[in-house]
Order: structure tokens, then C-alpha cells, then sequence
């Protein structure tokens, strides 16, 4: 049994499969396999995965079935004693496992453990603002801890075999944003061991599903944690974080329906007076703000709405 299974699920990712790979291929801790599900790619990127001649490389291929339906199989296809997932193009710095390995030695009794990581994108590359997160190893509650970034991302969030068994799969309903979906799972089970340094890069690719025009009806609104939110202020901030989110987006892409439902459901008490504002602005002054973002970005300013 190898100490982790990389998993890999990948769909049209020929321009980004190969560093990906290759970033795992580099690690300085080499006990792993790595398990590549496609799901049913119409470009070459079959072809490029298969081009690794490696014996811990296993490739898999299953009609086009979903992004959560693959992470699924390889999850079940695994064999190692943790599972740590990579989307097929992002990169890991190669001491990623490194880091992870000592994270889990130094933290015996947990299960759930993440990094760090840079985001590049057409402005070059920055370290996602853990705004609510200390220096150095620890470890943390999900919810009180991922209000400005979310401190599991599909890139550096490794877990126990055991936890699928325990939490169940992802969520195959969902045809995007399945990791907050889990990530909300595993946060009402488990605390995370987690050290904000980056090991890994998310890569901006315009033609990803994280990165295409936004469309509420392939997401969830979090509506079955609702009855767990009443008791649990903390998951109950969470939802309404992400149920804001979602809402701008729906009156950036003109979705009023949905704009209003979501509206209806946050909880306004869980936000600040910034975050309330946001709520009354009318379609043209948000993506007046958008444009504004666009333009601090150029100049290496970020700032962050989504913070407690």
C-alpha cells in the first residue's frame, strides 16, 4: 500500500496535464500512486497522460459522466493509505507530499490535512489571502477559518482513506462547485491540520469549469444544511458567505430569478455592513465594481469583500 494516491480526475486539459503530472513526478517523497481518471476527454489529453512511461502512473477512462463522478472512481480505484487530491491543471511544488507527510506525523489523531497556495492568474501569481489564519502549523476549524479563503482547495486537501467511508462521495448532483459541497461535509466531521506556506499553484485556465461564464443552475444553494446551520452559527456565516457570492454573481450574468431566491435565503445577520451594502447595489454599479477590481488587480491589489 503506497502512503498516498494522487487523484487526478481530467477532462480536456491537454495544454496542462503534463507539468501537472510531471509537478508530481518531482516530489521529494516518492511513496505514492497516481490515479488519472478521464472522463471522456475529446482532445489529446489521453494521449499526453499515457505518453508517461511510470509504473505508479494508473489511467482510467469513463464516458463523460461529470468532474465529481471521476474524482469518485479514482477515489475508489485507490489503494493508498491517504488520498490527496490535484486537479489536472494545477501544480504542486515539489515538497507538497513532503510537507503533508510531516503534517500528519505531527498531527497523529487527525485526519483531514492542506497547504497553502499560490493562485496564478493573468496577473501573475499571489498566495490566497488567509486573512483569519496565524503563521506556522495547526489546527483549525473549517468554517471560523475559511471566511476569506477557504483553507481546502481541490489542489492541496489530502484525507484518510476512511473518510469517503464516513462522509460518503462527492456529490454527482452537483455539476460545479462540488468541492464547497465536500469541503462543508468534512468540516462538520473533522478539524483541519493546516499551515498556510503554499505547496502547490492553482492555474488559471480560462476553458475550466472554476473559471467559466456563471451559471447558478450547475451549483447548489446549501439548502441541506440548512437544518444543521440553525444550531451551528459558524457553518450557518459560511453559507451565507457563499450564498452572497453566488447572489452577485446571478445579477452580474442578469439571472434575476435566482438572484432573488438566493437573496431571500441569506442570512443577513451573519454579514457585515459592507457585505448588507452589496446587497441594494443594482446591476451596473456591481460590475462597476468589477471593473474596478479588474484594475487594482493589474497593480498587485486585491481586495478582499469576503472576510469576517
Amino acid at each position: 500500500m503506497p502512503r498516498f494516491s494522487v487523484i487526478v480526475p481530467l477532462f480536456n486539459k491537454e495544454n496542462y496535464i503534463k507539468e501537472t503530472l510531471e509537478s508530481v513526478l518531482q516530489q521529494t517523497y516518492t511513496d505514492f500512486e497516481i490515479i488519472i481518471v478521464d472522463d471522456g476527454s475529446t482532445d489529446k489529453s489521453a494521449a499526453i497522460a499515457k505518453e508517461f512511461q511510470n509504473d505508479r502512473i494508473k489511467y482510467f477512462y469513463q464516458e463523460n459522466l461529470g468532474a465529481s463522478q471521476a474524482r469518485n472512481k479514482a477515489i475508489m480505484l485507490a489503494s493508498g493509505e491517504y488520498l490527496a487530491l490535484l486537479d489536472a491543471d494545477d501544480l504542486w511544488y515539489p515538497n507538497h507530499l513532503q510537507v503533508i507527510k510531516r503534517l500528519i506525523l505531527n498531527f497523529p489523531n487527525e485526519k483531514i490535512f492542506a497547504t497553502g497556495i499560490h493562485i496564478q492568474d493573468r496577473y501573475g501569481a499571489h498566495a490566497a489571502k488567509y486573512d483569519l489564519v496565524k503563521p506556522g502549523e495547526q489546527v483549525l476549524d473549517f468554517f471560523k477559518n475559511s471566511l476569506a479563503a477557504p483553507i481546502l482547495s481541490g489542489s492541496t486537501t489530502v484525507f484518510h482513506h476512511s473518510i469517503p467511508k464516513e462522509i460518503g462521495y462527492f456529490d454527482k448532483e452537483i455539476l460545479s462547485n462540488q468541492d464547497t459541497d465536500y469541503w462543508i461535509r468534512i468540516g462538520l466531521k473533522h478539524n483541519i491540520v493546516f499551515t498556510p506556506s503554499p505547496t502547490a499553484t492553482y492555474v488559471y485556465a480560462p476553458e475550466s469549469l472554476s473559471n467559466a461564464s456563471f451559471d447558478f443552475n450547475r451549483k447548489t444553494d446549501f439548502s441541506k444544511f440548512d437544518h444543521i446551520a440553525i444550531n451551528h452559527p459558524d457553518l450557518a456565516r459560511f453559507i451565507s458567505y457563499n450564498r452572497l457570492a453566488a447572489y452577485l454573481n446571478c445579477v452580474l450574468v442578469k439571472d434575476k430569478k435566482n438572484a432573488q431566491f438566493l437573496k431571500n435565503k441569506i442570512n443577513k445577520k451573519y454579514l457585515n455592513k459592507l457585505q448588507r451594502w452589496t446587497l441594494h447595489l443594482p446591476s451596473a454599479a456591481l460590475k462597476f465594481l468589477v471593473i474596478l477590481k479588474e484594475k487594482l488587480k493589474r497593480i498587485g491589489l486585491r481586495p478582499v469583500l469576503f472576510k469576517k
